[in-house]
């Protein structure tokens, strides 16, 4: 379900402990595809080791959560630079051993090495200086004289030098040890609550301000006060009927501007919401459909008299009841190229016309937003019907 509503932009965060990663691993690949795979994050939740006991233990110490970091496709938004890693001081230091006014630097010549390739556009006069090699400068004249007039050009020893200062951070790694569990006021007793740090790096790297977050598992609601925190849009859903109180209480003791209403903001719904997906699965393939006594294979002529018992003599694509039966076809609703069966609970009758436009590319649920789209959809048939069985 998640896969099916979440945008192309957009990417999932999958939060688990080691005892079930490797198995959710493989299920993610069937559904969101091994190529957007994106990482296995590990968050190392607490140092605490063994509890005390006068047995000595049989395995290391587990203190560690695996996080899986999919995208829904290769166009989906990243940006690490809102949660670069800062530098270690003594790599500063180190690194960056001159200073001036504006903070740490190293110098550097301005030229390629002699042994980079020709490179005719980065080899240009400037202040009476020429690069020594056919590989040119380092970087074009419009960078060189913004960084001339910043102060970060300097002549020594008859050549061009360039001052190099650190960046705002490094690109972090997937071993995130820097964020302890939930301590203090952030805690609310929930047992396995996470740190808001934790969510909050990983909405700030996927998302925009604006965006919508959306937590299934929503819990004490972390993930919905990070986002509020952030500027972002959220849903959180929860089984637990007084997660909604866990979530204003949380709101007003830790979303800046802690006065607010929040009972005029967020709306919270009793109420499950309708399913918009006929009740497809996200991911067919999944799911075993062995044949057996009580749902076997059978022709379509076989098919189409007990569809019409069951579902009656309208096309279900849209909506159209033809003066004969013989105008209804029967049809996969999920399509055999998308691993549908030749089983009774997966036939539906469609009209021909229907039947031509969904081929084997669009299953059942698909066709019936396009011909919606379309205009070609009874509504009043569809509104009263509701969902195929």
């Amino acid at each position: 379900e998640m896969h099916r509503v979440l945008k192309d932009t957009g990417s999932i965060y999958l939060h688990c402990d080691p005892t079930a990663s490797h198995y959710l691993k493989a299920m993610m690949d069937a559904i969101f595809g091994r190529e957007n795979f994106r990482n296995e994050v590990v968050w190392r939740r607490t140092v605490r080791g063994f509890k005390g006991s006068q047995f000595l233990p049989r395995s290391y110490n587990v203190n560690t959560d695996s996080i899986l970091f999919y995208a829904k496709t290769p166009n989906a938004f990243f940006d690490m630079s809102n949660v670069l890693e800062p530098y270690d001081p003594e790599y500063l230091t180190k690194a960056f051993k001159l200073k001036d006014e504006k903070g740490r630097y190293y110098l550097d010549v301005a030229f390629n090495r002699p042994s980079a390739s020709p490179r005719p556009n980065l080899c240009y006069e400037y202040k009476g200086f020429f690069p020594p090699y056919p590989s040119g400068w380092k970087i074009g004249k419009p960078r060189m004289e913004e960084l001339d007039r910043e102060g970060d050009i300097v002549v020594r020893n008859d050549q061009l030098y360039r001052k190099v200062r650190p960046k705002a951070g490094r690109i972090r790694n997937n071993l995130w040890d820097d964020v302890g569990e939930a301590k203090g006021k952030e805690r609310t007793g929930y047992p396995t609550q996470k740190p808001l740090a934790l969510y909050k790096r990983m909405i700030a790297a996927s998302s925009n301000p604006g965006d919508m977050v959306l937590d299934p598992f929503a819990g004490c609601a972390t993930t919905c006060v990070a986002a509020e925190q952030l500027g972002r849009q959220w849903i959180g859903i929860d089984i637990r009927e007084e997660a909604g109180e866990v979530i204003f209480d949380r709101l007003q003791n830790e979303v800046i501007n802690g006065s607010m209403a929040w009972n005029d903001i967020v709306r919270v719904l009793t109420d499950a919401p309708e399913r918009t997906d006929d009740g497809e699965p996200a991911a067919p393939e999944l799911i075993l459909e062995p044949s057996s006594p009580q749902e076997p294979k059978m022709s379509k002529q076989e098919a189409k008299v007990e569809l019409l018992k069951m579902d009656g003599d309208a096309c279900l694509g849209c909506g159209w009841v033809p003066h004969h039966t013989d105008y209804l076809e029967v049809d996969h609703k999920q399509p055999k190229s998308k691993k549908g069966r030749d089983t009774l609970r997966n036939f539906g009758l469609l009209c021909g016309p229907c039947n031509l436009r969904k081929g084997a590319k669009y299953s059942l649920a698909e066709l019936r937003d396009i011909r919606i789209a379309e205009g070609r959809m009874d509504m009043k048939w569809y509104e009263r019907e509701g969902k195929y069985k």
